[in-house]
């Protein structure tokens, strides 16, 4: 039972659970619940119980507990044509902080988040490949024990560039920046807090925040897809994350389109990543500059893809075959994924959805042209809405844990 879905915490890494029992599925329970009040502010018991599927008597139970724990508080009675009022719930967002942390190839982000995904505080900083990872986990280290000091965080979650080897800890390869491969990061940002600290692959942590926070409904198949310096992938149902069975589930970055194609540092050739992600659609630019191409971006120094987005908004004609080559690409590798996964709801994040309508618009041209009918027309593609999916997904990977069991993090 290899490809299992399940959210894993820092416990499970050495010895998951096969199976769910009462315990597992009163906290799948809650957290559904706990969601569902997020997501709809003001509800009732009784639209809470006709919502999660859920008896009326197993709703005013876990709502008892959660009253209990103080992470739901009652805020009034709604109005009604006939009959008693009902009362009105609210989540108690502000009882539990949690840090989130944002590891990626050039930079680092650190954020304070309440449970419904509020942003209290952010820091960020630059991360040099040529120093290593010790001194970039010292720098991280500086700026989030700051906001650590100053708000009384409950819980750590740390997104992370994959392949994340999640039962190792360990990154199994960082395009750019070597070294992360020999580095225990369970261990090392552990050693940090005196807090839990709980890890998740980037694009995982993407489709948590999506999930938790994007406002979308709680009984589809949802499919992140991180589309920035790297590529990959997050899929989440009712039942959870996807990780399969070493974490790496999702790493379509690595994933070929093209059997002849690019050399990717992974060793393989045509990686999707070498095609539509934020350093390629630069790289692809510069190529075409060197050899003389004519665009309003041949002076632009850095050369960013802000930069290229923006050219192809003013009618650049470099800038814009660029982002048309990359989108073309983005699309023949959704189209796989949703062969192999059937979401309902696909979700383009972080630097490649800046992009906008142009990149969104010829995306979904792709996929039309290469599934079935019956299957594209079900299927929603959309921009992500949330600032920073990944440094939300961060916290969103403490969130859940917490939601779990409330209980073990009132204290911390």
């Amino acid at each position: 039972m290899s490809g299992r879905w399940s959210f894993l915490d820092s416990t499970d890494i050495k010895r998951p659970k096969l199976g769910s029992n009462a315990t597992d599925i009163q906290q799948q329970n809650r957290a559904l619940l706990v969601r569902l009040v997020r997501q709809y502010s003001g509800c009732s018991r009784a639209q809470l119980a006709k919502m999660s599927g859920l008896t009326q008597a197993t709703v005013t139970k876990i709502v008892a507990d959660l009253l209990a724990m103080d992470i739901l508080q009652e805020s009034g009675r709604q109005s009604a044509q006939r009959g008693r009022r009902a009362t009105s719930l609210q989540v108690r967002s502000d009882r539990f902080l949690v840090l989130g942390i944002k590891l990626a190839r050039t930079s680092f982000a650190a954020g304070v988040f309440d449970i419904s995904g509020q942003l209290y505080e952010q820091v960020q900083g630059p991360l040099n490949p040529g120093r290593g990872p010790d001194r970039a986990l010292r720098s991280i280290q500086k700026a989030a024990q700051k906001l650590k000091s100053l708000y009384p965080v409950r819980a750590v979650g740390v997104a992370l560039p994959g392949p994340y080897f999640r039962r190792a800890g360990k990154i199994g390869l960082m395009t750019g920046f070597p070294g992360w491969e020999k580095v225990d990061l369970h261990a090392a940002f552990a050693r940090m807090f005196a807090l839990p600290v709980f890890l998740e692959h980037d694009a995982k942590a993407g489709a948590l925040a999506e999930w938790y926070f994007g406002g979308h409904k709680p009984d589809e198949v949802l499919l992140y897809f991180l589309a920035g310096e790297g590529i990959g992938a997050g899929i989440i149902s009712q039942q959870g994350v996807f990780v399969g069975s070493q974490g790496i589930a999702g790493e379509i970055g690595h994933m070929s389109i093209d059997y002849d194609g690019r050399p990717c540092s992974c060793g393989s050739r045509g990686c999707l990543e070498r095609y539509c992600s934020s350093l390629a659609l630069v790289a692809d630019v510069q190529k075409e500059l060197c050899r003389g191409a004519a665009s309003c971006l041949k002076d632009v120094q850095p050369l960013t893809p802000q930069a290229v987005f923006g050219a192809a908004a003013q009618g650049d004609m470099l800038a814009q075959q660029a982002v048309d080559t990359a989108a073309d690409y983005m699309g023949y590798g959704l189209a796989n994924l949703v062969s192999a996964y059937d979401p309902g709801r696909i979700i383009i994040g972080q630097t490649m959805a800046l992009g906008g309508q142009r990149l969104l618009s010829r995306v979904r041209a792709v996929l039309q042209q290469r599934l079935l009918p019956q299957v594209y027309t079900c299927l929603k593609v959309e921009l992500s809405a949330l600032p920073d999916a990944i440094l939300s997904g961060a916290a969103a990977t403490a969130t859940d844990q917490i939601l779990k069991d409330p209980a073990a993090f009132a204290g911390s």
